[in-house]
């Protein structure tokens, strides 16, 4: 016969490692969670010229209309660009959001280029964000993740 009881102490144990690893992993699931509040706070670091920050919380490559930047140089030369040209996107509304799928491809390009970009780099746990500002629409791919601001995959417009 077999004796399937514990004792209290591999109990404890055995509820203290499931109880850890549910905390692990519903703090996974929240990270990278975005909320609106999340999205238009990093929306503001464009109006507000952050370029730092914003060079900081690009990941590469960056999608930019239908160009892929792969150097960080270039992205401090975008964001810094954008800055001294007073670029903003005034008073943002998200329009729609949902999870990058192969098709969002073609909002930026219908180029075979584009399409493995989003292939490679996007499908995985990235989100499209249609915007409309004071000066127009955009769309933005962003990536969430725990601390600071989300991560910078894409963007293009105005429209």
């Amino acid at each position: 016969m077999v004796n399937l009881s514990m004792d209290g102490e591999a109990m404890r144990k055995k509820i203290y490692t499931a109880t850890t690893v549910l905390l692990v992993v519903l703090f996974a699931v929240s990270c990278a969670t975005l909320t609106d509040k999340r999205i238009l706070r990093t929306v503001d670091q464009i109006e507000t010229g952050e370029t730092e920050l914003l060079v900081k919380v690009t990941q590469l490559p960056f999608l930019l209309d239908g160009e892929i930047i792969q150097r960080q140089e270039e992205v401090k030369l975008l964001w810094g660009g954008f800055r001294e040209a007073g670029f903003s996107i005034r008073n943002p509304v998200i329009l729609d959001r949902h999870p990058v799928t192969i098709k969002d491809a073609n909002l930026f390009s219908p180029s075979r280029e584009v399409s493995l970009f989003f292939e490679k780099y996007l499908l995985d746990n990235s989100e499209v964000i249609h915007l409309r500002g004071d000066n127009g629409e955009f769309y933005l791919i962003l990536k969430g993740r725990c601390f600071g601001s989300p991560l910078y995959r894409g963007f293009k417009g105005p429209m």
